[in-house]
């Protein structure tokens, strides 16, 4: 009996070492796929970009700010660890001001299956929805604008900024 628990426990940490493996690998293959952009970021000390900037790069993907800085157009998702300096309240603020129900409210489009991200408010409940090729295939309710708003800057900064793992509580 013991010895089939310490195949098991042997096969699951063989398992665990090769996923770290594999995990690393594909890091460090990244990382030397666009070391000279890395390199050229490094060279000028990352500046710090304004908080409007940073907005616009955790809303629109809007990754010009970064760009002009060098000359490669392409932007490793790395080095916004670098550039993304703002605190998630500071997002959240952000988003607040926003009026993000109004402005991409799913109800205000002629074609409610469009792609994209979207809020849907029924029976005072937030909706987000994030629909793909013309088909519903995420849909996520909230009680409330906050709760939501919290979600979107959390998600944000998880997506973006995996490095820092900053969270809004």
């Amino acid at each position: 009996m013991t010895t089939v628990l310490f195949i098991i426990l042997g096969i699951v940490l063989a398992g665990i070492i090769i996923v770290f493996y594999i995990i690393r690998t594909q890091n460090k293959n990244y990382y030397n796929e666009y070391k000279e952009i890395y390199l050229a970021h490094e060279k000028i000390q990352y500046p710090t970009l304004t908080k409007e900037e940073q907005f616009r790069i955790l809303d629109d993907e809007d990754y010009s700010p970064i760009n002009k800085l060098t000359p490669f157009e392409f932007v490793p998702d790395g080095l916004l660890n670098h550039y993304i300096t703002i605190e998630p309240i500071e997002y959240f603020e952000h988003l607040k001001k926003l009026d993000l129900p109004n402005k991409i409210n799913i109800n205000h489009l002629s074609d409610k299956l469009y792609d994209g991200f979207y809020i849907e408010i029924k029976a005072n409940k937030y909706y987000y929805i994030f629909n793909d090729r013309r088909t519903r295939v995420f849909e996520k309710c909230f009680n409330t604008l906050d709760d939501l708003l919290k979600y979107l800057t959390n998600d944000r900064f998880k997506t973006y900024v995996p490095k820092l793992k900053r969270k809004l509580s």
